[in-house]
């Protein structure tokens, strides 16, 4: 059995870096009254989907030369003030929580310190909740349309994702800006985080039922 649990306790630990890779880890939901009056699905969302942080990096990536000259700099200081924190927060309990993964693996497949490995897997827990706490805190102020999407990745950016240029970019812009054109309904962290949490959570309570059947 104590073989077993090293495997077990092992594989389940590694699984959750492909876990946040490859399964979806963002919900987003966007409508707009003038896009889609130019389509059929009036009331529709024009972007309705979860994605994977492996589906943002295969987005991005024929885009990486505008996106690499993209600084924190050109954002503007309401937008850092407002959106800096929690993003930074949010980045923070991210990697504590892959820490912990690893943490607990090492400590679960190559010593006996199974209250070492209860208490990182709480520790997972903990920081991985933080996690979607914080971005929680990150979505609001785009949600509620404080803050535009424009603003915090500016024109350039837009423009080029869009494949705009000139005054067309710049047009696309300030319609993608317009709160009262643009609704962002929903922003939140998706089967990812589920996964996370059901990991660190299934980790912890394989690891109690050894302690008191005291598998050795």
């Amino acid at each position: 059995m104590k073989v077993f649990y090293k495997v077990l306790t092992g594989l389940l630990a590694l699984s959750i870096f492909p876990a946040v890779i490859f399964f979806p880890f963002f919900k987003i939901i966007v409508t707009s009254t003038v896009l889609s009056f130019f389509t059929s699905s009036t009331g529709e969302p024009i972007i309705n989907g979860a994605y994977s942080l492996k589906d943002i990096y295969d987005l991005i990536l024929p885009y990486k030369d505008t996106v690499s000259s993209f600084s924190l700099s050109s954002i503007p200081e309401n937008v850092r003030d407002a959106l800096g924190v929690p993003a930074a927060f949010f980045i923070g309990f991210f990697i504590l929580a892959l820490l912990a993964a690893i943490i607990v693996f090492i400590l679960g497949v190559f010593t006996k310190k199974k209250t070492a490995v209860m208490a990182f897997s709480g520790l997972g827990i903990a920081f991985t909740l933080g996690m979607n706490i914080a971005f929680e805190s990150f979505a609001k102020p785009l949600i509620n349309g404080k803050i535009s999407i424009v603003e915090l990745l500016g024109e350039t950016v837009i423009g080029t994702l869009t494949g705009s240029a000139g005054s067309l970019g710049s047009l696309f812009s300030s319609l993608l800006g317009s709160s009262a054109l643009i609704d962002l309904r929903l922003f939140n962290l998706s089967a990812a985080y589920i996964a996370m949490l059901l990991i660190f959570g299934t980790i912890l309570v394989f690891t109690i039922v050894s302690v008191v059947t005291d598998w050795e």
